[in-house]
């Protein structure tokens, strides 16, 4: 038996520490639907350092990134305009989640920088 479901079999909420786009797009080989049927994942959490290394490594950033640097945004604010698009889109997956456990699961949180 897989060991995550296992400890979720003891009572534990198992949640992921980690986003990015290439997690939200379900045609990759490894993404956030995955980890929650298959491992039983019900909640995810992200930081500024993970969405640092997200932005950096991959190229699904890149043409967001070049447009808000044209703009007339704080550095702060770029970062929100790239982070909480993913952040609502994590939200959308795990809502029927949150709805079927009287909101105990399927949470989403970002820690402030």
């Amino acid at each position: 038996m897989n060991p995550l479901l296992q400890a979720k079999s003891l009572g534990q909420s198992l949640w992921l520490d980690n986003l990015s786009r290439d997690l939200l797009d379900n045609n990759q080989a490894i993404n956030l639907h995955q980890f929650i049927q298959e491992d039983g994942i019900v909640g995810l959490t992200s930081n500024p350092a993970i969405f640092y290394q997200a932005i950096s490594k991959s190229p699904r950033y890149a043409n967001d990134l070049a447009q808000l640097k044209q703009s007339q945004l704080t550095p702060e604010e770029r970062l929100e305009a790239l982070i909480i698009p993913d952040i609502q889109a994590a939200c959308d997956i795990f809502l029927p989640y949150y709805q079927r456990n009287q909101a105990l699961q399927g949470l989403v949180s970002l820690e402030a920088s």
